[in-house]
């Protein structure tokens, strides 16, 4: 770039003269230096910020792993125990239910208004 005292010596030669062009293309010239630089380093921080995330997130799978990790025997146990006792339950609430006056009744559709339809089918029950 030009100091304030080199412009002003350049102010009446015209644009097209030597001076001018090799200054412009030391600028040039400096520009791509720096843009090099810059590539560089983005491509720096791009490659080593994809292993650096790659690493982390080893690391996590590798905690989750660990920490699920459990003796097969007692694994085995802990599921069959859960199992049973919640097929047990679910059969009893079956039991409860009469499933001989069950009716399947239609919900509103998105385009109905439910508070109308919902009037509609208690008054359907109501007279059966």
């Amino acid at each position: 770039m030009q100091t304030p005292e080199e412009v002003k010596r350049s102010a009446g030669k015209p644009r097209g003269s030597r001076k001018a062009l090799i200054d412009g293309a030391a600028d040039a010239t400096c520009a791509a230096g720096t843009m090099d630089r810059n590539a560089a380093r983005t491509k720096l921080l791009v490659i080593g910020g994809s292993f650096g995330l790659r690493e982390f997130t080893q690391i996590r799978y590798d905690a989750q792993r660990i920490r699920k990790r459990l003796d097969p025997s007692l694994e085995a146990k802990v599921n069959l125990e859960k199992q049973s006792v919640m097929l047990e339950e679910e059969y009893e609430k079956m039991k409860q239910v009469n499933l001989d006056q069950w009716k399947n009744i239609r919900g509103p559709r998105p385009w109905e208004d439910s508070k109308e339809y919902q009037e509609q089918q208690r008054t359907r029950q109501n007279k059966e």
